[in-house]
Parts: structure tokens; sequence; C-alpha cells
């Protein structure tokens, strides 16, 4: 499906009256782009685990200039040039100055100005009441395609061996298995995670090593669903997994089901383990470094027997504050893998 991309320009003052100008019109599905959010990505501005590292094209996005931006279901045979029309598009069409939201003849919201086809240039003259806030107030009118967005990453989504046993491949896609190789199949839909991060394959390297069959399985944090998977693999006797994304819980199913282990994995909405009334063997972390820092204390309220606790997500520079968290929390660290920028722990409750 076809969308037209409208990006509207103005002073930072101005994007608050901006947005609630379009609320007025049914369009509220928008994206600002307010450089002065950069400053939250700084170490100086940042809240507590808000962030671990930043790349530089998403701070370059920042310096562009403040922005809003909707989209808008294109019509069939719509043009996506934004050419100047002035008041009208000189078909008898009403240009943005002309149309009264009020009006019945004009429908409300996004698919009213879609009907009305308004150019950037039309965009430029509507009155947005915003003449006094706006020192500058240009606009741009592009056509996209949402197949851009939607599949386009899966072209490199490919099976991947991660690790001595396991291949993680993508649910549509066929993988022949060499001898001794265990393939699980990922459907990511809207959650995080392939499998194929450094994060997730260092867990499940330790997770290999060090967890037994019949082990009660935590995860926490489980994303996609894959470290419950290779947890079944490996033999675990149940297996509860957690995140507070609602989109995680239905993609831990939906692959608990390709995987043909749905009876086995109970996936739940929460908040790290805020709540559960569950004891586990071993518990599974892969998250951010001050996640971990925040888990850690709360996990040997979850285990049972040896305890064994394993985290990742832990980035260059924050290995020590959360090898002190694991440790003050009763936890004896008894084996770390490291790759690219990443550590994973495993740990067991001290004796």
């Amino acid at each position: 499906m076809k969308y037209k991309e409208y990006k509207i320009y103005c002073e930072q003052e101005g994007l608050e009256a901006l947005e609630a100008e379009l609320a007025k019109l049914g369009i509220e599905e928008i994206i600002i782009n307010d450089p002065t959010d950069a400053e939250l990505f700084s170490p100086e501005k940042s809240i507590g685990w808000f962030w671990n590292a930043v790349d530089e094209s998403v701070l370059a996005q920042f310096r562009e200039r403040p922005s809003v931006c909707f989209y808008i279901e294109a019509e069939e045979g719509a043009e996506g040039s934004g050419g100047a029309a002035g008041a009208g598009d000189g078909a008898g069409r009403p240009g943005a100055a002309d149309l009264d939201p009020s009006d019945s003849r004009t429908e409300r919201g996004a698919s009213g100005i879609a009907r009305e086809r308004l150019s950037a240039d039309q965009i430029r003259r509507r009155d947005w009441g915003l003449t006094q806030l706006l020192k500058s107030y240009d606009a741009s009118v592009s056509t996209v395609d949402d197949q851009d967005w939607l599949h386009k990453w899966e072209e490199y989504y490919v099976p991947s061996r991660i690790s001595e046993h396991f291949v993680v491949k993508p649910d549509w896609k066929e993988y022949d298995p060499k001898p001794g190789e265990q393939v699980i199949s990922i459907d990511p839909g809207l959650a995080f995670g392939t499998g194929t991060s450094a994060t997730t394959y260092l867990v499940v390297r330790l997770m290999e090593k060090w967890l037994r069959p019949g082990d009660a399985v935590l995860d926490v944090g489980c994303g996609t669903g894959i470290l419950s998977v290779v947890a079944d693999r490996l033999g675990a006797s149940r297996i509860l997994a957690v995140d507070i994304d609602p989109e995680a819980i239905d993609s831990t199913r939906r692959n608990a089901r390709i995987n043909g282990c749905e009876d086995k994995i109970q996936a739940v909405q929460g908040d790290l383990t805020k709540g559960l009334n569950y004891h586990a063997d071993a518990v599974v972390a892969n998250l951010i470094s001050d996640l971990v820092v925040m888990l850690s204390p709360d996990v040997a309220a979850h285990c049972r027997g040896r305890g064994l606790y394993i985290s990742s997500g832990i980035i260059d520079g924050t290995e020590d504050r959360c090898r002190k968290a694991i440790e003050d929390a009763g936890f004896e660290i008894i084996d770390s893998l490291h790759d690219d920028c990443w550590t994973a722990f495993a740990a067991v409750l001290k004796q």
C-alpha cells in the first residue's frame, strides 16, 4: 500500500501548537522531530537506565529542522511530487485554505485530506492558526510504500548458526540442517529479537554449557521467545517467559507454536519479576546493563536449588557495575563470555 508522507517544518516553539491543529483535523498519529530531544541521550541529561549507547545516525536526525510528519493513505494514481498548486489545484478541488473541517462536504481526518490530494504548496498556504508562532513553515510531500518498511529487513534475515548446536532461521525460509544441528524457526513479528545478535547468542552458549535437563526456567525480557525455545530444546521441564511489551508476548507464543513447544512455554506480560510467584532453577535475562543492575537484587527470590542466573546485554564499560550488582545479590559468577562490545555472565547462588 502506498502512503503520502507529509512533513511540515517549523520553529521548535511552534511544534506543540502545530500538533494541536493537526488533531483538530483528526490527524493524531504523528512523528515529531524536536532537536532538543537529543539532550535526553547525553550522559548529563539521561534518566537512569534510559540509554546505553546511541548511534550517530540517530543523533543526526535531531540536527535536522524541527518538523511534524504524518502519513495518509494515497489514492490510486495519486501524484507524489507535491508541486506547487496554489490555493486550488486547477481542477475544481479546493485548496488547503478553502477546506473547512466543520463542512459536511469535507471528510474529517486523514482520509479527507487524502481525498483532497493536498499538495505541499497547499499545506504551506493552509492557515494552521500558527502565523504568530512559526517564523518559517515549509512543507514537503512524497509517496512511500509500506512494503519498504514491513518487509525490506526480511532480505537480510537468513539462517545463522549461533552456537555449537543451534541454528536460528526465519520461519519463511527453508534450511537443511547438518548432522548435530538443532534448528529454531523464528517469526519476530513486531517484537524485538531475531536471535542473531551477540547479546542473544552469548546467552545461548552459556545455556548450552550450564543449563541442566529438567530445570525450570524463567526468561525475563523474552522478546521473540528464542531463549525460551532454546531452554525447551535443552530439556527444561517448564518455562515462564515475561516481557513488558504485549507484542513480545504474542511473538513468544507464536514462536512456541512454530517450534512445537507451546505446551511447555507460558508467556505473560509483566515488568521484570514484579508480582511473579514463580521459582526456577535457572533465570535467563537478555536485557541492557541498567536493567541487569535493576533486576539482579530480585532474582534470588525466584530461584531454587543452585539458582543459575545468566544475564546479557551488558555493554563495554558497564561490566564491573553489573558484576557488582550480581555478586551483591548473593550470586557467584562462574563464567562469562564476550563478543563485539557485549558481555554475558553466568552465576549461581553462593552456598
